[in-house]
């Protein structure tokens, strides 16, 4: 069934006992129904107990113990939340995901099972990496021109699978910087009870177990502790001899500069802001100190060179916490995700200090690419050059660097880009000299393709691996189809669904064989489901997107009781209404005896 709530009225009649509920959501259709999306064998949903009794317990679904959700990743599976990428397997309600269309959607509920079979692993042109899964799990393809979710056991070399972005702009003019410093809730504490009136200090000193001292320089300003920032004038303040920094900045294409130069080749530790640059970027070095004079009034304190680079240190505390905020190393570093939505004009002073800093152009070979250790940060930089309208794709490869006399080595995510668009990124850098090598010119463009806010991107191959270990999946908040999605391995992939009209024949022919097996004689097998072509009807004239995990057009009333007879089983139809709450049908069935099935996939045995 789905949608269970909405059939409540006509339906609820016919579930009586114990039965289980398997539509999207956990709204069961009366409260001893189990639901789809429980996680627990036992468990509740409000003050409804969700029991497995009888033969339930043997469901397929519930061989494990657990509902068993078939599309699942492997525990290290990347995926993109709002606070970064982070392994399926660390991810929890808390988080919110990357979705289809470029929305942040909150995660429902985190599914895990054991899994010892292979998992299918498909090569993709201009990806970076491969997207690993179990061979049900779906993945949005584009074939012969048209998007579907399809299970990796179906994706086809030459398919193209799909990376969404955002095309979303919320312009912002001016940033408060106070807004990034950390915060001292004790600090706060005390000065908020102080200003009242209501303690003395040695009342505060012994509430709070603070000696007297500390108490009397934080109230009088002569001291505050390492994090506490104040503001007059609008000017953030600082103990020591660090110079006040304005409090409102604006968000220029500058300032949007610097923030790259930062991410690239700056660095933050204690009360200190530094940037590296090769000792033949004098004009971006130049720039950086042209850059913090106008918006911070500041001047480096150490400024020399060291080998074949040339190093700029400022000694600022709350600076150096503010721009902490963008990551202190190379594998921490990010772009805040209010600046992925400024206008695209303005994203052109972010992507300038980036490729300025970590980029190379080669006018030449008319490519262009970004260099870096994080993977977040990698999936960002693609975004903003999709959101240019640029085809760009990611390369990974492993690379040595000398670090303090030590060969480190390191994963390097190359973000790149070919054609008339390395041009923009020459003038706008003054790049364009040297070559940045074959690797990063290994994809062409006709393997990948922009089309409403979606990259496509070419299937190479795909491969089988061996797995043993926890597989996840995610349940997700959201009411269509195309909400249901997250991004893994940097492609839109889809969440478990196991309604009816999201498979095709032969697996609703095997799905309706493992429901009659454990069904009752007497018992109901009830059907709520979409009238496939008055529902694409509908999303046609209203504009409701339409849901791509929907298989088959001619799936309707008479379709699935075609099918059923066809499978011969003993039962009696006791309702059914073609066509109601706009787009769906109603069936029930009675059970009037079993049929012989020996396996799951096995065809059926009169008995």
């Amino acid at each position: 069934m789905s949608e269970t709530s909405v059939a409540r009225a006509s339906l609820s009649k016919y579930c009586m006992g114990n039965g289980i509920d398997i539509g999207y959501g956990g709204d069961p259709i009366i409260p001893s129904a189990i639901t789809l999306d429980q996680l627990k064998p036992y468990n509740w949903v409000g003050k409804a107990p969700q029991n497995l009794v009888g033969d339930c317990k043997d469901l397929y679904w519930f061989k494990d113990g657990v509902m068993d959700f078939c599309y699942c990743l492997p525990a290290d599976s990347p995926i993109l939340t709002r606070e970064g990428v982070k392994n399926i397997s660390s991810l929890t309600e808390f988080d919110e995901i990357y979705s289809h269309g470029g929305e942040w959607r909150k995660i429902k509920k985190v599914h895990k099972k054991q899994y010892d079979e292979k998992l299918i692993e498909i090569q993709i042109f201009g990806n970076g990496l491969p997207f690993r899964g179990t061979p049900e799990h779906k993945i949005l393809i584009n074939r012969e021109g048209k998007d579907i979710f399809l299970p990796l056991s179906d994706i086809k070399k030459g398919d193209y699978a799909v990376v969404p972005f955002s095309s979303v702009t919320e312009d912002i003019d001016t940033l408060d910087l106070l807004s990034f410093l950390p915060s001292n809730p004790l600090y706060d504490e005390v000065m908020s009870l102080y200003k009242k009136r209501i303690f003395t200090i040695d009342h505060l000193a012994k509430k709070l177990n603070i000696s007297r001292t500390t108490i009397h320089q934080w109230v009088t300003k002569s001291r505050t502790p390492y994090n506490v920032f104040r503001t007059e004038n609008n000017f953030i303040i600082s103990d020591g001899n660090t110079k006040p920094i304005p409090r409102y900045i604006k968000l220029d294409s500058d300032f949007l500069r610097l923030i790259g130069y930062y991410i690239s080749d700056g660095c933050s530790s204690g009360n200190s802001i530094s940037f590296y640059f090769s000792k033949h970027e004098n004009k971006y070095y130049n720039d950086v100190i042209e850059l913090m004079n106008k918006f911070f009034n500041s001047s480096p304190i150490k400024d020399k060179e060291k080998k074949n680079m040339s190093f700029i240190r400022y000694v600022s505390k709350p600076t150096a916490q503010i721009f902490r905020v963008l990551g202190g190393n190379p594998k921490q570093k990010h772009i805040l995700s209010l600046l992925m939505t400024l206008p695209i004009e303005k994203q052109l002073g972010l992507l300038t200090g980036l490729i300025s800093g970590d980029g190379t152009v080669s006018k030449k070979s008319k490519s262009a690419s970004y260099s870096t250790a994080s993977l977040y940060l990698a999936w960002q930089v693609r975004e903003l050059f999709l959101r240019q309208g640029w085809l760009v794709g990611i390369s990974k490869v492993k690379q040595e660097v000398v670090f303090d006399n030590r060969k480190v080595s390191s994963e390097i995510y190359n973000v790149y880009i070919n054609g008339k668009e390395v041009e923009i990124v020459s003038d706008l850098t003054g790049k364009g000299t040297k070559s940045i090598g074959k690797k990063h010119n290994v994809r062409k463009i006709k393997f990948r393709f922009i089309k409403e806010n979606k990259l496509y991107l070419k299937i190479k191959n795909k491969n089988y691996v061996t797995y043993n270990g926890n597989v996840h999946d995610i349940t997700i908040d959201g009411n269509t189809d195309n909400e249901h999605t997250y991004t893994a391995y940097g492609i839109l992939s889809h969440n478990s669904s196991h309604l009816l009209e999201d498979f095709y024949e032969d697996e609703i022919k095997q799905i309706l064989k493992e429901w009659w097996r454990v069904l009752k004689i007497g018992g109901y097998l009830i059907l709520y489901c979409p009238v496939e072509r008055v529902f694409r009807e509908h999303c046609r004239k209203t504009g409701q997107e339409y849901n791509l995990a929907h298989k088959l057009e001619q799936f309707d009333l008479e379709y699935i009781k075609k099918i059923l007879n066809e499978l011969g089983f003993p039962m009696l139809v006791v309702h059914e209404v073609p066509l109601v709450n706009t787009y769906s049908f109603e069936l029930v069935i009675k059970k009037l005896g079993n049929i012989k099935l020996d396996e799951w996939f096995c065809e059926k045995i009169e008995v």
